[in-house]
């Protein structure tokens, strides 16, 4: 690739990359598994405490926002850092039903999808 050359696809945010008052801003790694019933999300969230962590749905969109503080003695607060993401969530999902939990720095993300779309076994009768 020559010098001139751009990249078909960059990473999210990299040529405009967020700052906060302190730190920096850090999208963390999340893997997306779709089963009959619901999608799962699973975001790695080392070091993070509930409190720290937010999450909201507003319509069709998930953010995600946590804070991390690496080193409790500096007071410039330069090695704090925000992790933040943002997913547009299908039709599918029944917004209500979402279910979070955080355990051992992975937050685990329940999306189940709504209950028409989902299969269902039908009783043959006896005629």
């Amino acid at each position: 690739m020559s010098t001139t050359d751009k990249p078909l696809i960059e990473a999210a945010g990299a040529a405009h990359a967020e700052r906060m008052e302190t730190g920096r801003v850090v999208a963390p790694a999340v893997d997306i598994f779709e089963s009959e019933r619901e999608l799962l999300l699973r975001v790695d969230l080392p070091g993070v405490a509930r409190e720290d962590l937010s999450l909201q749905l507003d319509r069709e969109q998930l953010t995600l926002e946590a804070r991390r503080k690496v080193l409790d003695d500096d007071p410039s607060g330069a090695w704090n850092f925000t992790y933040r993401r943002a997913f547009r969530i299908p039709p599918v999902v029944e917004p209500d039903g979402v279910d979070a939990e955080l355990k051992e720095g992975v937050l685990h993300l329940h999306l189940p999808k709504r209950a028409a779309l989902q299969p269902r076994q039908i009783q043959v009768k006896a005629g």
